[in-house]
């Protein structure tokens, strides 16, 4: 069954908390450049400002000029910190001093008050920076406390939308198996009926033929039916060993291509070099390959070619199988991996269901993408502990 959208069966729902965001990001450095720079005008203007001005001839207007040394300083604490903001305080104060002041040096209250003009200056840039790196602490630190509590939000969602999906399914899965019990003690006493007709039908054998060729055809089908709803509901424990999942796709390619090309459809494989080994079910992963091929040759276009890549990640194993062709309806994309669901009238709609049951006992996943006509099923496995 394709799908027309990114579905995706994870193993777990609380494996791991997803990784926090990193902090907010800084300034870009053309932001802080601009605001140096401005810093940088203002510490110049105020300085020519001041020393283009008379102590003697207009003391008012030169002491009002120095006090505005503040307003870079606090920019700076507020925009870089205790850092930036005691820097500038430093530069500040070495600018401090007006060239006219050697001739009040000899007054005492003089000196002491622009001595202490210079002190307040670095203490205003300290404390401004120090108020902005722990205003900016704190802020991360509820930042980083609002992100935590909503991925707790969004991990228990999940929890229990996957926790009430499991029992669904294993209600389904024991309806399943009495359904498939009871089916498959009749299909065994017709199949022994048509034995018996099919040896004694010796009066008209080219009436009862055709009609004993047919109900042996349905009770197969039936037969083949009953198999996977049996499988899906009583899943196999898997067999875990090491095994190299670039052999396991050759295997299954090579298995599958006869039947592919017989409807006129291509097989492509691309595997990268990479040695890996995973620990899983040789068998099972077989069948997930086998499934979605089976399923790819069913949608795909005629004499389109489909595309098996088999890769090395970061994290294990990356399994893709994509084919151009048809794609599932708007409405139906939630259900592509739900036992039973299937678009074709000959289906049962358990082969994807099996393959994703499989994938999360293996720890992986299996998901789906659709757009543009083509449809590709991703299966990804995690590395061999070690």
């Amino acid at each position: 069954m394709n799908g027309g959208s990114t579905e995706e069966r994870s193993p777990t729902a609380a494996g791991g908390s997803a990784p926090l965001p990193a902090a907010t990001p800084p300034l870009p450095a053309s932001a802080r450049r601009a605001r140096w720079l401005t810093i940088a005008l203002l510490v110049v203007g105020v300085t020519l400002a001041h020393n283009a001005i008379h102590l003697a001839s207009a003391p008012f207007w030169m002491t009002l000029t120095q006090k505005l040394y503040f307003v870079p300083v606090i920019l700076a604490g507020f925009w870089s910190g205790s850092r930036g903001g005691i820097a500038t305080a430093a530069v500040a104060a070495l600018l401090y001093p007006h060239r006219g002041h050697g001739a009040h040096l000899h007054s005492g209250m003089f000196t002491a008050s622009q001595a202490s003009d210079m002190v307040l200056l670095f203490l205003v840039g300290g404390v401004t920076g120090w108020l902005r790196d722990r205003l900016a602490g704190e802020l991360e630190r509820h930042r980083q406390t609002a992100i935590q509590r909503d991925l707790a939000l969004t991990e228990a969602t999940r929890s229990y939308a996957i926790a009430r999906r499991a029992e669904r399914l294993a209600a389904l899965g024991q309806m399943a198996a009495g359904i498939a019990h009871e089916v498959r003690n009749p299909l065994t006493t017709m199949q022994g009926a048509v034995d018996i007709l099919r040896r004694s039908a010796t009066s008209h054998p080219e009436r009862v033929a055709p009609l004993l060729d047919r109900l042996q055809s349905e009770i197969g089908r039936l037969g083949e039916i009953t198999h996977h709803v049996l499988e899906f509901a009583r899943p196999a424990t898997p067999a875990i060993r090491p095994l190299d999942p670039h052999a396991v796709v050759r295997h299954c390619v090579l298995l599958m291509r006869p039947q592919l090309e017989s409807q006129g459809l291509r097989v492509e494989l691309r595997e990268d070099s990479d040695a890996l080994t995973l620990d899983g079910d040789r068998d099972q992963l077989a069948q997930v390959l086998v499934n979605l091929l089976l399923n790819a040759g069913q949608f795909a276009e005629p004499g389109s070619t489909i595309q098996v890549a088999s890769r090395t990640t970061g994290e294990g194993w990356e399994l893709a199988v994509e084919n151009r062709g048809e794609t599932i309806a708007a409405a139906d994309r939630e259900r592509v991996f739900d036992p039973f669901f299937t678009t074709r009238a000959e289906g049962t709609g358990l082969g994807l269901a099996i393959a994703a049951r499989i994938a999360e006992a293996h720890h992986g996943t299996l998901r789906c993408a659709s757009a543009a006509g083509t449809t590709t099923f991703v299966l990804t496995l995690p590395r061999a502990t070690p």
